[in-house]
């Protein structure tokens, strides 16, 4: 009853901020820690931004339905396809706060000694240097050509070699050599999805490799547009916006009036 409670309530939050923010920003976070997301998160809402945690399969049917009457959801329902189960939806200001997204996601990457899905993510070097392990185990380096000697009776690899590439399977072997290495290679870190800014679904990293100058001053000139009530590109979405919620203001009222 409270699992269901909290997902009704979510989804009344995300169909509201749908259509109060101009930035939506959908990720997903397969593998990395609750504390690592509520740290995300927070951090957020202290340039006040909000959040919304959905299963794909609730934000899509609410997007589904949304889309019927809006482009914005059908677009923003598009670009979670090919995402998995967990999904968190940031409902953001400005492209700014995108820029404080990117940050804090960055601050929140994990290292975990098994991939995501199985699979080798990146090349894994062992490190030249002393290891922990007694002269007993020269033999087991030498079955993977890694170059070792003897020094102050620990073993002690004497250069860097590559002992898993990128997009191989990862093995009960893979898993063997990391544990006796004491490595943890593989990132986990919360994944940007396509967003949508202002009804145009964009590819969140060709906007955060703008430089960040440009992107404050297009956020500058919708500033000035919406301050001198000029309706144009970059003001448009907030003039109707505004006259949506003045329209359900009067509706409310109006209703109020008449149970009078």
């Amino acid at each position: 009853e409270k699992g269901r409670k909290e997902e009704s309530k979510s989804a009344q939050n995300f169909l509201r901020f749908l259509e109060e923010f101009p930035l939506i920003v959908p990720c997903s976070y397969d593998g990395l820690g609750q504390r690592n997301v509520q740290q995300i998160r927070v951090g957020m809402e202290k340039v006040s931004c909000q959040s919304v945690f959905l299963k794909k399969k609730s934000a899509k049917r609410m997007l589904i339905e949304k889309g019927k009457k809006t482009i914005d959801a059908y677009k923003l329902n598009k670009a979670i396809n090919n995402t998995h189960t967990e999904i968190i939806f940031f409902f953001l200001k400005s492209i700014q706060n995108l820029l404080d997204l990117d940050k804090l996601i960055k601050a929140n990457v994990t290292f975990k000694q098994t991939p995501l899905r199985h699979v080798i993510s990146c090349d894994v070097s062992v490190p030249a240097g002393i290891t922990n392990l007694d002269p007993s185990r020269t033999a087991y380096f030498g079955a993977y050509n890694i170059p070792t000697k003897i020094s102050k009776g620990r073993i002690e690899i004497l250069s860097s070699v590559v002992i898993m590439k990128k997009g191989d399977a990862f093995t009960p072997t893979c898993a063997h050599l990391l544990q006796n290495f004491s490595l943890k290679p593989f990132p986990y870190e919360m994944e940007l999805l396509p967003c949508l800014y202002n009804g145009k679904l964009l590819d969140p990293q060709q906007i955060l490799s703008c430089k960040s100058s440009l992107i404050l001053g297009i956020e500058k000139m919708q500033a000035l547009s919406i301050g001198g009530n000029q309706i144009n590109k970059l003001s448009i979405r907030y003039f109707m916006s505004a006259g949506i919620n003045i329209l359900k203001k009067a509706m409310a009222q109006n209703d109020t009036r008449a149970s009078l």
